[in-house]
């Protein structure tokens, strides 16, 4: 069977940059741990990642936003076949849709 994780984390690419990102890890016996492609949940400055399991496909990612005033902010995000193809996808709260 498959082992799968979704990891959030903190990327800074240059000084003051800090994004949030998440991307599915998962571990199949014949191929060892694979790193799906990483989906950007925020792109400003975000601390205290935190991930919460809504249904089997789906997860909520919370975090403070440092360039909105440091507001706590929460982006779901969608795993299509259950998170077997290490696939996140972000989706948008405004027009329901989902992007990887």
């Amino acid at each position: 069977g498959l082992s799968k994780a979704l990891a959030c984390y903190q990327v800074s690419e240059w000084l003051g940059q800090q994004q949030g990102r998440c991307r599915v890890l998962v571990h199949a016996p014949e191929r060892g741990l694979v790193s799906g492609a990483a989906v950007e949940v925020n792109v400003g400055r975000t601390w205290s990642l935190t991930l919460s399991r809504l249904y089997d496909d789906t997860a909520l990612a919370c975090y403070t936003d440092s360039s909105e005033q440091d507001h706590g902010k929460c982006r779901v995000l969608w795993g299509p076949w259950g998170w077997q193809v290490a696939e996140a996808r972000v989706c948008n709260p405004f027009n329901s849709s989902c992007m990887a």
